[in-house]
């Protein structure tokens, strides 16, 4: 067990690393792209709106990207099954960084609001220690 653990050390913390690095980067440029969205008419009324609902009722509002960006996954797989298969993955990829783009801006707005729902900030202050864990094992893990 020893043995197959220290063959897998290196390909894992990889992977580990390559992760995290996609996750901030995506993560970043989406919160970028969720910022210019957000001076859109729409987004600021949606804005106003986090400030005045109840938490729970915040919490529905990320529904919102998830259900809106429906009719773009099915038209992706519209072209993939019609033989379009690089337009389809394109469509769908960029629907994602949509829904990303617009939960990120969503969160940053909402996160005060939410962290007043006992449940939520317990799991949110897990996830973030979880994730300061991996950042500190991966920054101490030889390169």
């Amino acid at each position: 067990m020893l043995y197959l653990r220290r063959i897998l050390r290196a390909p894992l913390l990889l992977l580990a690393f390559l992760w995290v690095v996609l996750e901030e980067t995506i993560w970043h440029w989406a919160g970028l792209l969720g910022a210019r969205i957000a001076r859109l008419p729409v987004f600021a009324g949606l804005e106003r709106l986090v400030l005045r609902l109840d938490p729970r009722l915040v919490l529905l509002l990320f529904l919102v990207p998830l259900l809106g960006l429906i009719p773009l996954k099915l038209a992706a797989v519209w072209l993939i099954g019609g033989g379009h298969p690089i337009k389809g993955v394109m469509l769908l990829l960029g629907a994602k960084f949509l829904g990303t783009a617009l939960s990120a801006h969503l969160y940053a707005v909402a996160e005060p609001k939410l962290m007043q729902i006992a449940a939520f900030a317990r799991v949110r202050n897990f996830v973030v220690a979880l994730l300061a864990r991996a950042h500190a094992y991966l920054d101490a893990s030889p390169a």
